[in-house]
């Protein structure tokens, strides 16, 4: 008894030395705490010049100066947000030069990536804006881009913290400032999820789309306090350090556009809210102004001389960072606290689409590739959302790591476009040769999406001038991985098919088809598609001009269709990689009210190679009739600006074709260190080919060769070429050309 009474006694002594020296330690922290003045950092916005954060970041490092708290606006929510989440100045440096910023603020997926239905809304001529209709008004998208790439770039950036809903249990808490653009009042974002409140903070009204955040419609929160030096205070900073990165007014000379007056603006807002913040700086409080002179908002290319800029800057204020500067051991301490471990991949043990669209879930269910109870791979989760974005259907696609019942999840919000679901595009064509020869278009398309939850589309386009015409297909995917469909389909066209002797035309038909049938297929993945189908239909071949044995005649036609077509161009205006190929077969048969019996094979390849700014493209074609005798207008045509250059448009037909280009461009301007922004090349190509009658008269000797040399521009409308074209027979001619030429 007296020995449990003695240990007990004994415990009672431990305990209460134990607490004694937790309260004595704490009680020692806790005036440490009150000794040392709790330091917020302030970073403003200003688009490329808030990289000179960075740099004030490194000269804080270096003279040991903790940070307690951090509020960021714009860009330099972007650049807190990422220190608050355990970045290094160093890992921001590197990050911000190695990313590809033209890349990365456009909305659209690499095109390997885009469903082959939206790959073929790249051919013909039509622009790729669209314009949002319903009824009885047209929609614009709310911002030029939406941020698609971004968003997905922060997701990452931030997944480490994905779990903290609470921005206080950031490593250093973090504030991000927003303004709610329907009551222009500021909004303080301190939970939730960190790459969206960044995101929300950086959205330039106009530029950037939106952010819906609890209801609420976030932009730029440089428009109400662009250096939040007030929201600091309230949250308790003793000491603000500001960094203003903010940009200078421009002068009269360089207000030359509509742009320009509005960037002018809202540079002003901006510039207004930062000097009232300034003024509410105290004598303890430091105020960093790098020098960046005129340095564009935009510029994210002069990031490195910000970088240093800032860092200059931050120097210059050594004497009152130093009072600040801790020693070795508690700043080692602090580091420890904010450079977070890198984090394995967490992992994934369920996963949830959210689809506000007609589409059901499903859909997008369909494109995800995530192993349940395996690592979550976050490269392969962004070219599955590439692949949702590239449908076409949405604004934005996202995800977000949820926490649900000890479980981890990934949501993936797909948002449907607010300007649609139904789309007008518009598009021009014009080619002349300078010698009284010139043909134009105009065209329209109508696309009504999201009919019905597998995404049955209906698309009608309708074009006026040289080749009018309409078609209207109805599309409806039969599965909801989109892989089988069904699409009955109407065709309506005019077309001219001249016929050419030595080079000098002998007539000229006006050829009017119309068409009705229905395609059964299969999409392959995203780089391909099968269909096979039969159309029935009848027209008229009227002569214009020509011999009176030239007479017109009417005619009916009813034929077996497949078509087997591989594309992954990365683009169609001026490829640089990737390849082409389309295999179409037509079999035109009486019972299906044909006048003639015939098959033909039609073959069309593109191949494309780049090597730095040179580009090396093959283009060939080749058609062939296997059996019967086709009218003239069932011919292959052959003739014009890269399709025998020198030659007029379509001089050469015929039941069998051959032809084949190699074709180069190197790009003037464009590139990323270029400052001419919109793509501009210098090219030339070698053509060679024909189109015969009979294949007794196919040979080496009567193929026919040409080439060109041309300017061409990416143009919003579409490809331009001024071109010079020159064909066998001292044939010239001079190109003006708007269009694909393929």
């Amino acid at each position: 008894m007296k020995k449990r009474y003695s240990i007990f006694i004994a415990s009672l002594f431990l305990l209460a030395s134990l607490n004694h020296t937790i309260y004595a330690q704490s009680e020692t922290d806790t005036q440490t705490q009150l000794d040392r003045p709790r330091i917020g950092l302030v970073l403003g916005g200003g688009g490329a010049r808030g990289a000179a954060h960075i740099g004030v970041l490194k000269a804080l490092e270096a003279e040991q100066v903790p940070i307690d708290l951090i509020i960021g606006t714009s860009m330099g929510a972007i650049i807190g947000g990422l220190y608050a989440s355990g970045y290094s100045p160093e890992d921001l440096e590197n990050l911000i030069e190695s990313i590809d910023w033209r890349t990365l603020l456009r909305d659209a997926p690499d095109r390997k990536y885009s469903s082959f239905r939206r790959k073929q809304d790249d051919f013909g001529f039509l622009v790729k804006f669209e314009l949002g209709f319903k009824w009885p008004k047209f929609l614009l998208p709310r911002g030029f881009i939406q941020g698609q790439r971004l968003g997905l770039l922060l997701q990452q950036l931030t997944l480490p913290v994905a779990s903290i809903n609470d921005f206080d249990d950031l490593p250093i808490p973090f504030r991000a400032i927003a303004t709610d653009i329907e009551t222009d009042e500021q909004v303080i974002l301190g939970c939730g999820n960190l790459a969206q409140a960044i995101r929300a903070s950086m959205s330039v009204p106009g530029v950037f789309a939106p952010v819906e955040i609890n209801h609420r419609l976030l932009v730029d929160g440089g428009i109400v306090n662009n250096l939040p030096i007030d929201v600091a205070h309230q949250l308790g900073a003793d000491i603000v350090i500001a960094v203003d990165v903010t940009s200078p007014l421009v002068s009269q000379e360089k207000l030359t556009s509509a742009f320009a007056i509005l960037g002018q603006m809202l540079n002003t807002l901006v510039l207004n809210n930062t000097q009232q913040q300034r003024t509410l700086l105290t004598l303890d409080d430091i105020l960093i102004t790098p020098d960046l002179g005129e340095m564009l908002a935009a510029n994210f290319t002069e990031s490195p001389s910000a970088i240093h800029a800032g860092e200059i800057a931050a120097q210059a204020q050594v004497d009152a960072l130093q009072r600040l500067s801790v020693s070795s051991t508690a700043y080692d301490a602090f580091l420890a606290k904010q450079r977070q471990p890198a984090m394995p991949p967490p992992i994934v043990d369920f996963v949830r689409v959210q689809d506000d669209s007609n589409l059901s879930p499903k859909v997008a269910e369909g494109l995800l590739h995530i192993p349940l109870q395996q690592p979550l791979d976050v490269k392969q989760l962004d070219k599955d959302i590439a692949k949702i974005y590239g449908q076409g259907y949405y604004e934005q696609v996202s995800y977000r790591l949820v926490e649900e019942a000890e479980e981890t999840g990934v949501v993936v919000n797909a948002r449907k476009k607010s300007w649609g679901p139904n789309y007008f595009r518009f598009g021009l064509s014009l080619e002349d040769d300078f010698t009284g020869n010139s043909n134009y278009n105009v065209a329209t398309r109508f696309t009504m999406t999201t009919l019905n939850k597998l995404g049955a589309e209906w698309r009608t386009d309708g074009q006026l001038g040289e080749r009018p015409g309409f078609f209207t297909e109805f599309y409806q995917p039969l599965t909801y991985e989109s892989r089988f469909f069904v699409a009955p389909q109407l065709d309506y066209n005019k077309r001219n098919v001249g016929v050419f002797e030595d080079g000098n035309q002998t007539a000229d038909y006006r050829v009017t088809t119309t068409l009705i049938g229905a395609d059964v297929g299969k999409e392959l993945g995203t780089w391909g598609e099968f269909r096979t189908g039969l159309r029935h239909g009848w027209g008229d071949v009227d002569l214009r001009v020509g011999e009176p044995q030239d007479e017109s005649y009417h005619f009916n036609s009813g034929f077996l269709l497949a078509k087997l077509t591989y594309d992954q161009l990365d683009q169609v205006s001026f490829p640089h990689h990737g390849s082409y190929n389309a295999v179409t077969w037509t079999g035109s048969r009486g019972w299906l009210g044909a006048d003639h019996d015939f098959d033909q094979l039609f073959v069309r390849s593109i191949i494309a190679r780049t090597w730095w700014r040179t580009t090396l493209r093959v283009d060939s074609k080749l058609g062939a009739t296997f059996a019967g005798d086709p009218a003239v207008e069932n011919n292959f045509p052959l003739g014009g600006f890269l399709n025998l250059s020198g030659f007029s448009l379509d001089e050469f037909s015929g039941q069998h074709l051959g032809f084949t280009s190699l074709i180069g461009y190197y790009q003037l301007t464009g590139t990323n260190s270029s400052s001419i922004k919109i793509p501009i090349y210098l090219g030339g190509s070698i053509e060679t080919g024909n189109a015969w009658q009979d294949t007794d008269d196919i040979s080496v000797d009567s193929l026919r060769w040409a080439g060109s040399a041309f300017i061409g521009i990416d143009t919003l409308l579409g490809p331009f070429y001024l071109a010079y074209g020159h064909a066998e027979g001292g044939r010239d001619l001079f190109y003006l050309f708007l269009g694909r030429t393929f």
